[in-house]
């Protein structure tokens, strides 16, 4: 009787221990915020840029653009938006706590056109990432020529335009990449390579199934004890 007694304190227990392993447990990062995005021109790239400037997230807007924000994650600072042709723009923000709606709005003005013609040289970049993101800019850091890149990518230029001085890359999960680059001479090829390095991934969670598991198995065990007594 005393044995019998022991092992429904123990059933109990292992009841408790499952409950609490299975019950619902916000996880880091599961709780976001939103930060609303308005761009006048459609089909401009908008980035997130977090706290130690690196790109958190990206799409394209047309109109307006909404973005799931981890309330757990590194903090954003500040909204980009970069089409080619047009200046950039960029907006502080605050990070949204959970639940919450933070808005920015962006404006692009048209670089006035230069020259039409002339001559065009060439520059070709090259990133360790196929997918990255990568501008051209001028000395004001204006975007003046954008695309992906895949492989060796090869941007026409034109000689009696905006001079190109730098070029930049980027893609969600890491750090954003700015290299030099020389302006080319007609029929000139400026070759520009970049190396992303992937930002430090979250600090996975460990899941209470396995926890749950174990107290299953054990109240299956106690439960076949209590049966042969």
């Amino acid at each position: 009787m005393f044995l019998k007694k022991i092992l429904y304190m123990i059933l109990m227990v292992f009841a408790v221990l499952l409950l609490a392993a299975v019950s619902p447990v916000a996880a880091a990062g599961e709780n976001s915020g939103y930060i609303e995005v308005s761009c006048n021109v459609d089909g401009a790239l908008i980035e997130l840029i977090d706290v130690n400037g690196n790109v958190a997230d990206s799409a394209y807007c047309y109109g307006r653009l909404t973005f799931d924000v981890p309330v757990t994650g590194t903090p954003i600072t500040q909204v980009r938006a970069s089409k080619s042709g047009y200046y950039g723009d960029s907006s502080s923000v605050s990070m949204p706590a959970a639940g919450e709606y933070v808005s920015a709005s962006l404006t692009l003005v048209s670089i006035p056109p230069t020259s039409v013609g002339g001559d065009v040289g060439y520059i070709q970049v090259s990133c360790n990432v196929d997918g990255a993101f990568v501008e051209l800019l001028s000395a004001s850091g204006s975007v003046l020529d954008s695309g992906y890149c895949y492989g060796p990518t090869t941007f026409t230029v034109y000689t009696t335009g905006t001079p190109v001085t730098d070029v930049r890359a980027s893609s969600p999960g890491f750090y954003e990449q700015t290299s030099p680059v020389t302006m080319p001479g007609a029929g000139q090829t400026s070759y520009v390579s970049i190396t992303l390095s992937m930002l430090p991934g979250p600090i996975p969670t460990q899941s209470p199934m396995g926890f749950a598991l174990f107290g299953l198995l054990g109240l299956v065990a106690v439960a076949a004890v209590l049966r042969r007594n």
